[in-house]
């Protein structure tokens, strides 16, 4: 758009007068017109609050993919723990030389499940005494966790050995190294036999006995 203006033309250093009354544009001298809030290049400067929101994207994005992270993780647990995560842990009691019933009613109490494995005889615990249990006393576990106990079906038996026809004092080593031991030592003389051997013993050879059970000796006190 042209401007016509009567009179004296105006010298090149003097603004046109239409743009100082409008406020929309301003003319430089004799270089045209520029925009407000348009830089030399021609593109609009870009506001510090979008600066800010660009540089905050990134962290934004990082702080949602944790997020979803840590859900899941939770999630996971929950579903394939065998206990609730909110428990907090307890210690196995022991109940290694309990009775049976005894030994579940103190786990039950603590809070722990019972699992009940079969049993053998047993060198020492007689008949329904626990003498093995899995996790093992003192062992630190949340309620809630299955405890296995062993109990015994009664105590080890072992065969009487034949110790008929020995020195007394080689008698007297095999009981021991069965598993039994020695009891009382009856003298009966016999002059058919070899004085301070064994003639018999009580129970007699081949009966079983439990472990740490007596052997009673028969001995010929004739002279040798």
């Amino acid at each position: 758009m042209k401007f016509r203006r009567h009179g004296k033309p105006p010298r090149e250093d003097e603004p046109i007068p239409f743009a100082e009354e409008q406020g929309d544009v301003e003319m430089t001298p004799r270089r045209g017109i520029a925009r407000r809030g348009v830089g030399s290049s021609g593109s609009a400067a870009e506001p510090p609050s979008r600066r800010a929101a660009a540089r905050r994207r990134p962290l934004r994005d990082i702080l949602i993919v944790a997020l979803i992270g840590v859900v899941g993780f939770l999630v996971a647990w929950m579903v394939l723990a065998p206990v609730s995560i909110w428990q907090d842990e307890g210690t196995v009691p022991r109940v290694i030389g309990m009775g049976l019933t005894e030994a579940r009613t103190e786990l039950t109490t603590e809070g722990y499940r019972v699992t009940v494995a079969d049993g053998d005889a047993h060198i020492s615990a007689p008949r329904g005494e626990v003498y093995w249990q899995d996790p093992p006393p003192g062992t630190t576990a949340p309620p809630g966790t299955s405890v296995t106990v062993t109990a015994s079906t009664g105590l080890l038996q072992v065969p009487t050995p034949d110790v008929v026809g020995l020195d007394q004092v080689q008698a007297e080593r095999v009981i021991i190294a069965s598993g039994l031991k020695v009891g009382a030592r009856d003298s009966v003389t016999d002059r058919t036999e070899v004085g301070g051997v064994v003639l018999g013993t009580r129970p007699s050879a081949g009966m079983a006995r439990s472990v740490g059970a007596s052997v009673d000796l028969i001995v010929n006190g004739a002279a040798r």
